[in-house]
């Protein structure tokens, strides 16, 4: 599939009360109005990504967040955040310095977000992806990350 392909089937919507999704993305009945309070949301590759929690968390605090903040929510799996930063990166000039923005006006000291995916080697740590870097990395899981949740399309 060619770049101008996948930039075609890609939409970024900015979800409001009336929440509008791209096509084929069905979201959940009823998504909780503190996901949506978070800040806007976009809908890339089948997932409704939140905008960032307002406080880092540790591991374990950031997957209970997700899991209490809408029917449906989770942490982005590693395999999430690959797939979100392909998608923005395709999006073309702009696509990650508008996140990094995002962060600075939250005065976060860096944008570095939980995943779900546990460290194969060592439960006790989990990896969380790297915005300024657009890679994965792996951490202790008692460490503050930032957090952002996702809901599936259905």
């Amino acid at each position: 599939m060619s770049k101008k392909n996948i930039l075609a089937s890609l939409s970024f919507i900015i979800c409001v009360q009336n929440s509008t999704y791209a096509a084929g993305c069905n979201p959940p009945a009823q998504i909780s109005p503190e996901f949506l309070a978070l800040g806007p949301t976009q809908e890339i590759g089948g997932l409704i990504w939140s905008s960032a929690a307002p406080v880092e968390m540790n591991h374990s605090n950031a997957d209970t967040y997700c899991a209490q903040l809408s029917s449906g929510a989770r942490l982005p799996t590693s395999t999430d955040y690959l797939d979100w930063s392909g998608a923005i990166a395709l999006a073309g000039p702009g696509g990650h310095a508008a996140e990094l923005e995002e962060f600075k006006q939250l005065r976060m000291t860096r944008p570095l977000f939980w995943s779900s995916t546990l460290y194969h080697e060592h439960q006790e740590r989990a990896f969380y992806f790297d915005l300024e870097e657009g890679i994965l990395r792996e951490s202790f899981r008692k460490f503050l990350r930032s957090v952002r949740c996702v809901i599936e399309c259905s």
